[in-house]
């Protein structure tokens, strides 16, 4: 991908306008709350991007409809204001827990509509609704979409591996790239990029600082062409989950409690000894270290040691209480191939790498009330 970044297309002056004169003119007094959203608003305009206002009031027509002024078509949707105020309540606080995910696995409508209302351009707010927007933040939003994310990565990652356990390599294939654009939506997210839907996933990545170095490694990766007959899926596969784990473990670490500003170069993900069937969620009440069999609870210093793991002291030397519990599990020198003999659920007993890791049955990709008894 040598090509350069697509600029950036907003509104223009004269399409915002018209909005307000749609707003004040057309549709009359009678409107609380009107803002831009979609693509326009956060830079992804193209040749035929619709200026779309959605409005609060009464006697608004009940579908989106159409207004022409100078030329410019606005269309306006009319929102619910419960909806509206349920939105910004989701967006107050990150609140989802690894019993409670339904703050970030919405519906896409409302997902979308989240997002538009995070970073539409207001045109109209009535004082009522300043108060009733006050609450809504732009972190909270980004770290819904990192978590949401991450958590679809690992639910992809457990079909991965039991994709090829039944020698499914169509789906083992398809699955491994599902998980990698999630992982780069994460990856958009944890960078204060935030949009919802795939289509300007590359445009994304391309203008994005921290990630532009990443697109044309993730391009080719999703575009590979698997012309052994799909021999060299497993290969394959592996190598896009251990892509997109280490995009997700700098997500939750330097990429949660503020917008991402570092990654490591591409060239860090040619060689892992992590597992690819790991995946590092972040709830409010911990982080999760997810695999297709377990779930384990980490401290925030676990996923960094797994992240960093290939560049700093595996070799030689006495082991770190996080790498020991790591090597323990399988998340480092894991199966490179489904149904190898090397994960080993058990902790070691050792008060210090208990102290980081733990079993959590309430963490797995489908959360579990009580441990799965073992055979």
């Amino acid at each position: 991908m040598s090509e350069p970044a697509v600029p950036d297309v907003y509104f223009t002056d004269r399409q915002i306008a018209a909005v307000r004169h749609v707003v004040e003119h057309r549709l009359g007094g009678e409107i609380e709350l009107a803002y831009l959203a979609g693509s326009l608003a956060v830079g992804l305009g193209h040749g035929t991007s619709d200026v779309d206002v959605y409005a609060v009031g009464d006697h608004l027509p009940g579908q989106d409809h159409g207004y022409e002024h100078d030329g410019v078509v606005v269309h306006v949707t009319k929102l619910d204001g419960a909806l509206v105020r349920r939105l910004a309540g989701l967006g107050s606080r990150f609140t989802a827990t690894g019993a409670d995910r339904e703050q970030f696995l919405l519906e896409f409508k409302v997902l979308n509509a989240l997002v538009r209302l995070t970073t539409g351009h207001r045109v109209k707010v009535a004082p009522a609704w300043q108060d009733a927007l006050a609450p809504l933040r732009r972190d909270v939003v980004r770290r819904i979409l990192v978590a949401r994310h991450a958590n679809i990565f690992a639910a992809f990652a457990e079909d991965v591996w039991g994709a090829l356990l039944s020698g499914d390599r169509y789906t083992a294939a398809t699955a491994s790239a599902i998980a990698l654009e999630n992982a780069a939506e994460a990856l958009l997210a944890a960078a204060d990029d935030l949009y919802v839907g795939p289509k300007f996933l590359f445009r994304r990545l391309r203008r994005t600082e921290v990630t532009a170095p990443w697109a044309g490694e993730l391009w080719r990766l999703l575009n590979q062409v698997f012309d052994a007959g799909l021999d060299d899926v497993e290969t394959v596969a592996a190598h896009r989950l251990r892509v997109g784990n280490l995009l997700l473990s700098w997500c939750v670490t330097e990429g949660w409690d503020k917008p991402l500003a570092e990654l490591p170069p591409p060239a860090a993900a040619e060689t892992s000894r992590r597992s690819p069937y790991f995946a590092p969620v972040r709830f409010s009440d911990g982080i999760a270290l997810m695999s297709a069999e377990e779930a384990y609870a980490v401290d925030e210093s676990v996923v960094a040691a797994w992240r960093d793991a290939d560049r700093f002291g595996l070799d030689g030397g006495e082991l770190s209480p996080a790498l020991r519990g790591l090597l323990a599990i399988g998340a480092l020198d894991g199966p490179d191939r489904p149904g190898a003999e090397a994960r080993n659920p058990r902790l070691p007993a050792d008060p210090a790498v208990a102290a980081l890791i733990r079993v959590q049955p309430g963490y797995t990709v489908h959360p579990q009330a009580a441990p799965v008894a073992r055979p």
